[in-house]
């Protein structure tokens, strides 16, 4: 975890999945772009994140028919993030 459990990222993070009947799935890495990889690659339906992670997913051009919500918050959203 990189934020505190009183957060409201952290705690949607944590207890969205578990509520909505889906799973909580943590990684030991740190690095972003191997843990993105493989949220997409596992199938996920639902994905929070922030403008710098599409930029960086986008860079990755990985692609899901899976992934169908993106909730994103944390910085300003430009019209070339909702493109990616």
């Amino acid at each position: 975890m990189f934020t505190s459990i009183a957060f409201d990222l952290t705690v949607t993070s944590l207890f969205l999945p578990i509520v909505s009947g889906g799973t909580l799935t943590t990684y030991a890495s740190k690095d972003i772009a191997s843990v993105l990889k493989n949220y997409i690659e596992k199938g996920i339906s639902c994905i929070k994140l922030t403008p710098a992670h599409i930029i960086l997913l986008a860079s990755l051009e990985l692609k899901s028919e899976a992934l169908k919500i993106a909730i994103v918050g944390g910085d300003i959203v430009h019209q070339n993030h909702i493109h990616v």
